[in-house]
C-alpha cells in the first residue's frame, strides 16, 4: 500500500524475487486511508506480509488495532516513511496535503507495534522477502558463514553497527569445527570455512550444523554468484546452498543466503534457495539491514499475544483551549503530589530569600519563577551551590542585574529556594507531550543544559507499560552510567523506572488538557531520583 502512485508501480517490476498479491496506490487519503486497506486485507489468505509507503497517517488509533491484528495473525509489517526530513516534509504537504507527523512519534508507532522500519525501497523488498520466505528472526545473535576472510570482516563490521551480535564458538562447537575444517581455516563467527569445501555437500553440512546449533537466533551464508555460463562453478554454489539450508532447517534457525553485490544473485539460483525456505537477500547493506531491523517482531508478537491490549491505544480526545504555565515552584507540587520526590524548598518573596536559605540549610539553588522564567539558565536566573548568607545576597544582585539588562519587562517577585543537590550519577530529561494525531507520548534522553547537543533519546507512545519504559531507558547511551559505569555504583533500576512510570499515571488526567511536562533534569542518584527543575503547562479547568 503506497501513498506514491509511481512507487506502487515499479515495486511490481522489481528484480528481487519479491511478489505482491495486492499494489495498492492509496493517495492522499480522501476518501480510504492505509488503515481501510489494512483491515480489508488482514485475513485474506493471499496476504503473508504488508509493505507500506507512508507519508502521513489518519487515524493513529485505528491504524494501531488494525497491526495488531495483522501481528496477531503473523503477517508482518515493514514500512519506509517519506518526509522523515525539514524538505522531505515540505514535499509531502505539497504532494498529497498531509500533514506528516513528528518523526519521532513514527518511530514510538512503529516501535510499539512491531512495525520494521526502513530508509530505501531495496531495504523494504529485502525485508518483505526475508520475513515471508526464513521468517523473522529469533534475536541478535547471528551465526554467519563466508568463503572470503574480506567477506567475514564486512559482515562483522556491517552487522555490529547495526547491533547484531556475533556470539563466541563454544569449546564443543569449536573442537567439532577443527575436525571438519582444512587447516588454513580458523574457527570463528563469521566463519571462513575456505574454498578447499566447495562443492563437498556432506561435510559443508556437519560445519554449517555445528555452528548454528551453537548459540544463534539466525544464520547467514555469503555467496556472489558467478554468471550462469559458469555451470560447474554455480552447481558448486547451490551445492553450498543446499547443505546450508538443511543444516539450518534441521536446527529450526531462520536462515537467509545474500549475495554481497545485489546484482550477484541470479533469478534460478535465488528461486532454488527461496523454495528451501532460506531468504536470497541481494546486497550485503540491505541484507544486514533487513536482518537488523526484524530482530524485534517476535518479541512483540509475543507481547500482542500475551496482552495485545497493553498496545493498543486511546482515542485521542480533542484538544481545545491554550496550555499556560505553571511556575515552577506549584509544578513541583503537583509532581511530589503523584509520588516523585522533589528537592526540599520554600517559594519566597524576594527580601526573604536569606531567612529561607538560613532555615533550609546551605548549600543553596536559588531560581527567580513565575511567569517568563520557563529557560532560568538563559535569562541568568538561576545560580547554584551557594555556600552562605552572603553568597546568597551576592547572587541576587547579579540575577536582578542580568534580568534587567536581558527582559526588563519581567517581573521579579517570586523566588524558589532550595536544597543542593550534589554528584547524580546521571541526569535525565523526562518529557511529556501531547499531539493532536498519537496523543500523549513520553519521551526519555540524556538531560542538563546540552541536552539538544548530545541529542541521546527515545520516545514511548503512552500509555506504555514498566517493560517499555525501562527498554527505553536501557536505550540510551547514557544507560551505562546506571549501570556502574567505569566502578562507578549501580543506581536501583526498578526505582528509576517507578518515577518514571509514575510520570506516565500523572499525566493521564491531563490527556484533554494538552499537557506539557519536561523534568529537566532527572537527577538520579544512587537512593533515588529527585526532579530537579520543571516546566509544566496545562489548560486550566
Amino acid at each position: 500500500v503506497s501513498q506514491s502512485g509511481m512507487f506502487s508501480g515499479y515495486v511490481t517490476t522489481n528484480q528481487r524475487s519479491v511478489a505482491f498479491s495486492y499494489v495498492i496506490g492509496s493517495g492522499n487519503q480522501t476518501c480510504l486511508g492505509v488503515e481501510d486497506y489494512l483491515e480489508a486485507l488482514v485475513d485474506n489468505p493471499a496476504v503473508n506480509a504488508f509493505g507500506l509507503y507512508v507519508e502521513a497517517l489518519r487515524d493513529i488509533p485505528r491504524f494501531a488495532e488494525i497491526a495488531i491484528e495483522a501481528l496477531a495473525r503473523n503477517k508482518p509489517i515493514v514500512v519506509l516513511k517519506g518526509g522523515v526530513s525539514e524538505v522531505g516534509a515540505s514535499s509531502t504537504v505539497t504532494h498529497t496535503g498531509s500533514l506528516a507527523g513528528t518523526d519521532a512519534f513514527y518511530q514510538a508507532l512503529f516501535d510499539r507495534l512491531g512495525i520494521v522500519r526502513v530508509a530505501t525501497p531495496s531495504q523494504m523488498l529485502e525485508t518483505l522477502k526475508l520475513l515471508t520466505v526464513a521468517g523473522a528472526p529469533n534475536g541478535k545473535k547471528l551465526a554467519a558463514f563466508t568463503c572470503s576472510g574480506g567477506d567475514a570482516a564486512m559482515v562483522a563490521d556491517g552487522g555490529s553497527l547495526l547491533g547484531l551480535e556475533f556470539p563466541r564458538v563454544s569449546l564443543s562447537a569449536r573442537n567439532t569445527l577443527n575436525e571438519l575444517l582444512p587447516p588454513i581455516a580458523s574457527v570463528a563467527n563469521p566463519l571462513d570455512y575456505t574454498t578447499p569445501l566447495w562443492g563437498n555437500e556432506q561435510a559443508l553440512t556437519q560445519v554449517f550444523d555445528a555452528l548454528v546449533r551453537d548459540d544463534c537466533d539466525m544464520a547467514l551464508l555469503v555467496q556472489d554468484y558467478p554468471p550462469l555460463d559458469m555451470a560447474h562453478d554455480v552447481a558448486m554454489y547451490r551445492t553450498d546452498a543446499r547443505a546450508f539450508a538443511a543444516a539450518t532447517a534441521a536446527a529450526g534457525v531462520p536462515a537467509a543466503v545474500c549475495s554481497v553485490l545485489a546484482e550477484n544473485f541470479d533469478a534460478e539460483s535465488r528461486s532454488l534457495i527461496s523454495q528451501q525456505g532460506v531468504a536470497p537477500l541481494q546486497g550485503l547493506g540491505d541484507a544486514l539491514m533487513a536482518i537488523a531491523a526484524s530482530t524485534n517482531v517476535k518479541k512483540r508478537r509475543q507481547c500482542i499475544v500475551s496482552n495485545r491490549d497493553e498496545l493498543r491505544l486511546p482515542p485521542v480526545q480533542a484538544i481545545n483551549g491554550t496550555p499556560l504555565a505553571v511556575d515552577e515552584w506549584h509544578g513541583k507540587q503537583l509532581l511530589s503530589a503523584a509520588g516523585i520526590e522533589v528537592p526540599r524548598g520554600h517559594c519566597v518573596a524576594l527580601d526573604a530569600v536569606e531567612d529561607a536559605a538560613d532555615a533550609l540549610g546551605y548549600p543553596v539553588v536559588v531560581k527567580f519563577i513565575g511567569t517568563g522564567f520557563e529557560h532560568k539558565t538563559d535569562l541568568g536566573a538561576v545560580r547554584v551551590g551557594l555556600e552562605n548568607r552572603a553568597a546568597v545576597s551576592h547572587a541576587l544582585v547579579e540575577m536582578v542585574s542580568s534580568i534587567s539588562e536581558i527582559a526588563p519587562s519581567l517581573v521579579v517577585d517570586q523566588v524558589l529556594v532550595e536544597e543542593m543537590i550534589h554528584a547524580p550519577v546521571a541526569q535525565l530529561l523526562v518529557g511529556v507531550q501531547s499531539d493532536p494525531q498519537f496523543g500523549q507520548a513520553l519521551t526519555l534522553a540524556s538531560g542538563g543544559t546540552l541536552v539538544e547537543l548530545v541529542r541521546d533519546s527515545q520516545t514511548l507512545l503512552l500509555p506504555s507499560s514498566r517493560s517499555d519504559i525501562e527498554w527505553a531507558l536501557m536505550s540510551l547511551r547514557c544507560s551505562a552510567l546506571l549501570q556502574g559505569y567505569r566502578g562507578q555504583g549501580a543506581v536501583d533500576i526498578t526505582a528509576l523506572i517507578d518515577v518514571l512510570y509514575a510520570v506516565t499515571v500523572f499525566s493521564e488526567p491531563y490527556r484533554s488538557r494538552g499537557l506539557e511536562l519536561d523534568i529537566n533534569p532527572l537527577f538520579v542518584l544512587k537512593d533515588g531520583p529527585v526532579a530537579a527543575d520543571v516546566l509544566l503547562r496545562f489548560i486550566p479547568d
